[in-house]
């Protein structure tokens, strides 16, 4: 079953200048995902290897609360 979707974009003019607020997104993101691969576990499963990435609330919480507290366009900042 396809679906034939229309997207529409707009562009909004303003004066903002949101360059900053990307480039800290993109190292409030790499910083995360660093450290989502320092925990990865690897499991041998025949020949291959299988990543056992962990999923709890604890985890979750951990890495949201290390890194949305120090981020400053966070509503969090503490």
């Amino acid at each position: 079953m396809s679906e034939n979707l229309l997207v529409k974009a707009y562009s909004i003019p303003h004066n903002l200048n949101i360059d900053n607020f990307i480039n800290d997104y993109m190292i409030f993101l790499n910083n995360i995902l660093n450290d989502l691969w320092q925990t990865i576990e690897w499991k041998k499963k025949e020949k291959r290897l299988i990543p056992l990435i962990r999923k709890d609330k604890f985890f979750r919480k951990e890495i949201r609360d290390k890194y949305i507290i120090k981020w400053i366009y966070s509503k969090a900042l503490y």
